[in-house]
């Protein structure tokens, strides 16, 4: 039982780290897409709800760059 343990750790390490960096991957590309559309946006209320999308992207992963965008959709909002 032991050594199967040994042998499998291995494995489920390389998983959990591989599909947590894809996940990553994936919100960055989201960021992307929203900040392209805060670029090219003429709308002060789409700019708004765009950054504070991106502030909840990175809500978990990035705190003060979460907090950032959401002093820009106030500062955009007031």
């Amino acid at each position: 039982m032991k050594c199967f343990k040994i042998r499998v750790l291995p494995f489920i390490l390389i998983f959990i780290l591989l599909n947590g960096f894809g996940l990553f991957a994936q919100d960055l590309s989201k960021v992307d897409s929203l900040q392209y559309l805060i670029e090219t946006s003429k709308n002060d209320s789409i700019k708004v709800y765009l950054n504070v999308a991106i502030s909840r992207e990175y809500a978990k992963k990035e705190v003060l760059v979460s907090l950032e965008y959401g002093e820009k959709a106030l500062e955009i909002a007031s």
